[in-house]
């Protein structure tokens, strides 16, 4: 899987207020089941970010565009972070792993930790 988000943080750009975007490739650190705190088929994925100490700069409200392929596919979808802005060193999502999360829920639902998608 790719990420894609701007942060003044994590990507530098000639104009602080356009900050540079482009996909990265992310891995997986950790899926939890959050279906006690969040409902039913829910999972909070985690991914390392590129440097040890990087932190993302997005907060709640902001988004994150990931994507994949499956089976030949290229799935995309969209996610604001449940982690704080400056956690060194991953970012984390809240999604669905059900027909009512998109597309993208075939990728999520198989991630494990370790694996790039």
């Amino acid at each position: 899987a790719t990420i894609n988000f701007p942060s003044k943080k994590m990507f530098a750009s000639d104009d602080a207020s356009q900050p540079e975007t482009k996909w990265q490739p992310v891995t997986v650190r950790e899926v939890r089941n959050t279906d006690k705190e969040y409902g039913m088929n829910t999972r909070e994925v985690r991914f390392n970010l590129h440097g040890s100490l990087q932190e993302s700069g997005l907060a709640v409200g902001q988004f994150i565009a990931l994507r994949g392929e499956l089976d030949g596919e290229t799935l995309l979808g969209y996610f604001s972070p449940i982690t704080r802005p400056d956690d060194i060193g991953v970012i984390g999502i809240l999604c669905r792993v059900d027909e009512k999360g998109g597309p993208i829920t075939s990728l999520l639902e198989k991630a494990r930790p370790g694996s790039c998608l």
